[in-house]
């Protein structure tokens, strides 16, 4: 009966930690479309509310990451939408798709970023994802 009680609780467990990182990925979503939008009031309000779902998550053992602009791209941290593409090494984060995710310490996903390197025939770009800092990105229009 025990045993049975804590199956339960651990599929209990792993559908709360779906809703969490769900709600954790459209928060981050909601906030890029705020930057996007270059309303400065609107990207603070939108940063503090995603702060604060941030702190809560935590309080249940989900943290985000987030790779910091020009960080150079690590496959222990980080990965590209596309898993057949290869960065050339020294490649610089430009954006991110995705933050990471871990519960407890363990990865739930690594953050999915968006890269350029040396050569501009290898930027690594999805559109169908916000990206944060995107308009970093060289080439990209500013305004």
């Amino acid at each position: 009966h025990l045993r049975l009680e804590v199956d339960k609780l651990n599929r209990t467990q792993v559908d709360w930690v779906k809703v969490v990182t769900g709600m954790l990925d459209h928060v981050f979503a909601l906030n890029q479309a705020g930057r996007q939008s270059r309303q400065e009031k609107l990207v603070r309000q939108l940063d503090n509310f995603q702060v604060a779902c941030r702190d809560v998550a935590r309080r249940v053992g989900v943290v985000t990451h987030e790779p910091k602009p020009e960080d150079g791209f690590d496959t222990k941290k980080h990965q590209l939408r596309d898993p057949e593409a290869e960065p050339e090494a020294g490649a610089k984060i430009i954006g991110i798709a995705a933050q990471g995710l871990t519960h407890q310490g363990q990865v739930l996903r690594k953050a999915v970023v968006v890269i350029w390197s040396s050569k501009p025939s290898t930027l690594f770009v999805d559109c169908d994802l916000p990206t944060a800092f995107a308009e970093d990105r060289p080439g990209s229009s500013k305004g």
